[in-house]
């Protein structure tokens, strides 16, 4: 599970394949984050630490949240993190 603090998301995603991350949002919630402000937006095989820079954002701490990640073939894919 990552982490999310002050706007940017911190998490671990291992890929088989090559991908895009064109768009995160975060359930529940209006908060996006463009592939602008994805890094890296492109992942590669193996352990990828992504950042995910939402902004201002007003979560509370403590809660977990589910990020979505729309990846450039229009799936997506689901990760948990924690408010701090």
């Amino acid at each position: 599970m990552g982490s999310i603090s002050g706007g940017v998301a911190s998490f671990s995603l291992y890929s088989t394949v090559p991908m895009s991350i064109s768009l995160a949002t975060i359930q529940g919630t209006q908060y996006y984050a463009p592939s602008t402000s994805i890094s890296p937006a492109s992942l590669v095989p193996g352990n990828n630490n992504v950042l995910i820079n939402f902004g201002s954002v007003s979560l509370s701490p403590g809660v977990q949240y589910q990020i979505l990640l729309t990846i450039s073939n229009g799936s997506q894919i689901p990760v948990k993190v924690l408010a701090r």
